[in-house]
């Protein structure tokens, strides 16, 4: 029987997915206790998770349009920060920051590699920025960088018009590496296919890999469904987002909580 995640737990995952991320030899123990069995919805081996996606719309970064597809992004690209809300933001790639006038200089962790262990560089970055630019969930948060400029292989600088506010925040695009016609990233989870099916496996390249639990994640079709709410209370994805930017609350159950979030 399949590891049993109470309603709870799942909800909290939520906001703490990246932190447990799975990576380890060993599955996690097969334990029963006595609340509903989890239904995987593809056949990938030791996944207790299953996270809603649509086939409708690509895995792409820089082309992905639904929310669906987009929430998936941080599991495999990371960015030079992730935004927060004191506008500073969270180191992820970068392993420091020098702000001085109207300008950031980015140094960047030494030992990264994508998922096919290229080592990262300040090239991945620029052609990341590149795409950004262009992109119209990151352009807006770049509109105020009037230049870039790589300073040797991990060093980067960025100059604002006027004093940046929040600069590091704005940093927050995923850093990519094009392999043939995909991209690579060096998050947590790589994408997979079973046959044609798709699912997330974690990525031995990651320099936390040691630290992870959860081997493979799988993915819950969504393409023609009017409502992911009705895949999770059939117990068909682990997680529920509702921004409620319809206006609208679903009461779930009564071990529903509220979860703080970066958006």
């Amino acid at each position: 029987m399949k590891k049993i995640i109470s309603l709870l737990l799942i909800l909290s995952f939520c906001v703490t997915l990246f932190a447990c991320d799975n990576g380890g030899n060993e599955t996690p123990d097969e334990t029963d206790n006595g609340d509903w069995e989890y239904v995987l919805p593809t056949p990938v081996v030791n996944a207790d998770i299953s996270l809603p996606f649509t086939s409708a719309d690509t895995f792409n970064p820089y082309q992905a349009k639904s929310k669906l597809n987009r929430n998936l992004i941080p599991l495999v690209y990371e960015a030079l920060y992730s935004a927060t809300e004191d506008g500073y933001g969270y180191p992820q790639l970068a392993l420091s920051a020098t702000e001085k006038d109207n300008s950031v200089t980015i140094k960047l962790k030494q030992g990264v590699v994508f998922s096919d262990g290229t080592a990262l560089s300040a090239e991945n970055v620029r052609y990341s920025y590149e795409l950004a630019q262009k992109n119209v969930y990151y352009k807006n948060n770049l509109k105020n960088i009037t230049e870039f400029k790589v300073v040797d292989n991990f060093t980067l600088k960025f100059t604002f018009s006027g004093t940046p506010i929040a600069p590091l925040n704005a940093l927050s695009f995923p850093i990519v590496l094009k392999n043939g016609d995909v991209f690579l990233g060096t998050g947590k989870y790589v994408l997979k296919y079973l046959e044609s099916t798709p699912y997330f496996e974690v990525n031995r390249k990651n320099r936390d890999y040691s630290s992870s639990w959860n081997n493979q994640i799988a993915l819950y079709d969504m393409a023609g469904s009017t409502s992911e709410v009705y895949a999770f209370k059939a117990n068909k994805i682990s997680v529920y987002n509702d921004d409620l930017t319809d206006g609208k609350y679903e009461n779930l159950s009564s071990k529903t909580v509220s979860v703080p979030t970066n958006n």
